[in-house]
């Protein structure tokens, strides 16, 4: 039993020389369990140069472990030899290549049912616009026009008074237009300028030169 060729060269020694140095340094801590576990490995020649050169030293040592290397040899063989012995059934590849054949017929008829034919551009623009025309309504609707109501200002009516009402007020007379208004000027807006007037006028017709002498005592109201 040989081990693997291979390893490192060092200056005076050959790799040989040099994998019984580190095999000598270290097989003595190599335990059979850690060599079964990677039997297999070894036997089939997928372990390092390193690792498989202890294993080989400890082989050389320990029977339980060489035998135990043969069973795992005689295991690897058999399998080999039943997949060189197992032959593919004719009938099985021939369904095979009839499911593969049907499968390939199949696939042009269930693209062909669904394919649909593509829309032109002039109707799929003619769509489009459809569709901003009703986006842009809704919108203006839903958005803008609730807006506008709001910002509209808000009147309110005024009454308007009678023609022969004499002690209606004006619309907004009274109201202060400016920062401040004298109480004579607010009187003569209110309705007793208007009356005095019209007393005004009473007098004077009363005490004009050929007019009627009427005792009064109240004046005209």
């Amino acid at each position: 039993m040989q081990p693997p060729a291979g390893g490192c060269t060092r200056r005076g020694c050959s790799s040989r020389e040099y994998g019984k140095r580190r095999i000598t340094e270290r097989v003595k801590s190599m335990k059979c369990r850690d060599v079964k576990s990677a039997l297999t490995l070894y036997a089939s020649g997928d372990l390092e140069f390193e690792e498989a050169a202890r294993i080989y030293a400890h082989l050389g040592e320990c029977l339980e472990c060489t035998k135990a290397l043969e069973h795992e040899r005689e295991m690897l063989g058999a399998l080999a030899q039943l997949g060189r012995d197992r032959k593919t059934p004719v009938k099985l590849m021939e369904e095979i290549k009839a499911g593969v054949m049907k499968r390939l017929d199949q696939e042009p008829q269930r693209s062909l049912a669904v394919y649909k034919p593509p829309v032109s551009w002039d109707r799929a623009k003619t769509v489009l616009a459809l569709a901003a025309a009703v986006l842009f309504a809704v919108l203006l609707v839903v958005v803008v026009m609730p807006k506008e109501r709001f910002m509209q200002p808000r009147t309110t009516e005024i009454e308007q008074p009678e023609k022969n009402d004499i002690y209606a007020e004006k619309p907004n007379e009274g109201l202060t237009t400016g920062p401040t208004i004298q109480p004579m000027e607010r009187d003569l807006r209110s309705a007793d300028r208007r009356m005095w007037e019209r007393y005004r006028k009473w007098r004077e017709e009363v005490e004009a030169p050929g007019a009627p002498k009427v005792r009064t005592v109240s004046g005209p109201f």
